[in-house]
């Protein structure tokens, strides 16, 4: 596919297109000006956006084939939620932005004023691996003032054991920097929080870098060493591990 073209997904209790004029409202509050396409189909509708691209929904009459196996976020849907898909959208646009961050940005503005005009039950942008809540994903948009952080960056969960997890943000890469490992222990607080405020701070200071064995913390006595290891996930350059409450 054309380096052009991005992609979201929509997941549907109902096998319906977006209401057009709630969607042209939607994206006119998120400040994209949107023209419904005359020639839209029956299970298409497309838009003219401003600055010369187009958005395209495709009405698929059938569940996401994915969905249900995919790993789960901070707030994907629930395998009873997913029970209720019956259908799902294949979104595409154009012409948003060369820079892979802007560009993100506007399509998630234009997924968040598609949740708003229709059945939706989740979303997820194409580059993401794991499905946010409809409410979920309208609302980080509608509340961010530049980077909707939430879902342009996704952070996945795993077991490291019996008394610690482990938190990998998914995305940075995408915009020039490192993804973070951390790992905490189960009966810990802030962990979340830790990870969405490092990955923000990466994504507001593009040329801040933490060097291998310097220390980061959330406070001033806190003193969390940096560490480089391979990917957990097999695939992707090193990433950026830090141990909270490590000891």
């Amino acid at each position: 596919m054309a380096d052009d073209v991005s992609l979201s997904f929509v997941l549907l209790s109902e096998a319906a297109l977006p209401d057009v004029d709630l969607l042209v409202s939607a994206a006119a509050a998120l400040g994209e000006s949107v023209t419904a396409d005359s020639g839209s189909e029956r299970e298409i509708s497309s838009f003219d956006l401003d600055g010369g691209g187009s958005l395209l929904i495709m009405l698929v009459d059938f569940p996401h084939p994915d969905a249900a196996r995919m790993r789960k976020g901070l707030a994907s849907p629930s395998d009873e939620e997913i029970d209720q898909m019956v259908a799902h959208y294949i979104v595409t646009a154009t012409g948003l932005s060369e820079d892979a961050f802007e560009r993100d940005v506007r399509l998630a503005k234009l997924t968040a004023a598609i949740l708003r005009s229709s059945p939706a039950i989740a979303a997820m942008l194409g580059k993401g691996v794991v499905f946010h809540k409809a409410e979920f994903f309208a609302n980080a948009v509608e509340s961010s003032s530049d980077c909707p952080l939430l879902v342009c960056v996704d952070v996945t969960f795993a077991s490291e054991g019996d008394e610690r997890i482990s938190m990998l943000t998914h995305g940075l890469v995408r915009y020039g920097r490192e993804e973070f490992y951390v790992t905490a222990s189960r009966h810990g607080k802030g962990g979340v929080d830790f990870i969405l405020n490092m990955a923000s701070w990466m994504l507001q200071d593009r040329e801040k870098h933490l060097p291998t064995g310097d220390t980061v913390g959330r406070t001033a006595e806190e003193k969390i060493v940096v560490q480089r290891v391979p990917n957990p996930t097999g695939d992707g350059p090193e990433v950026i591990r830090l141990d909270l409450d490590a000891g």
